[in-house]
């Protein structure tokens, strides 16, 4: 028993890698759009390979995407920038975003927390240009549930918002006003 074990370890020594490297190949892959993907990739069919583990997506429109793939999607961890300057960096599953991660705008405008199928959802804060922020929960893209709202001159709202709107008992101070509740 103990020859057929260290047989089947020295096997799987040897065989292993091979399997690997069969499976994650390096290299460049032109795509029908016009676009390139460099990086880890699985042989397909017809010479096309699929991008499978690090790589690196250019489209034709000047998007970049630097991370993990699976099966052909950015999955994973990753950073996608736009032409206009717009990033997401964090989780990915099937090409959006989904999980934990940050999107910042051009104009300075940035969301920071939980996505789910591309959208805000879960528990996170945005914050715009001009010193408003949001902290709480959202739901598809939009403040949702409780969350508080902070204004420039440190007024708050606290409360449940729907679908973006205050809709909660509204309690405006500022951070160094007592609550007249």
């Amino acid at each position: 028993m103990r020859r057929w074990t260290a047989f089947v370890s020295m096997m799987l020594f040897f065989t292993l890698p091979l399997c690997i490297a069969a499976y994650a190949e390096q290299g460049t892959i032109t795509m029908s759009n016009g676009g390139t993907y460099v990086g880890q990739y699985t042989p397909g069919e017809k010479g096309q390979g699929i991008a499978n583990g690090r790589g690196t997506m250019t489209l034709p429109n000047g998007m970049k995407y630097v991370g993990d793939f699976e099966d052909g999607m950015p999955s994973g961890q990753g950073v996608m920038t736009w032409p206009d300057g717009k990033k997401y960096v964090g989780d990915y599953v099937n090409g959006e975003p989904n999980g934990h991660g940050t999107l910042t705008r051009p104009d300075g405008t940035r969301y920071v927390g939980d996505y789910v199928n591309g959208e805000p959802n879960g528990k996170g804060t945005y914050t715009w240009p001009d010193g408003r922020k949001y902290a709480g929960e959202f739901m598809n893209g939009q403040p949702h549930g409780q969350g508080t709202l902070t204004q420039p001159d440190g007024k708050k709202s606290v409360g449940e918002f729907n679908n973006g709107n205050y809709v909660g008992k509204k309690r405006q101070k500022k951070d160094d006003e007592e609550d007249d509740e």
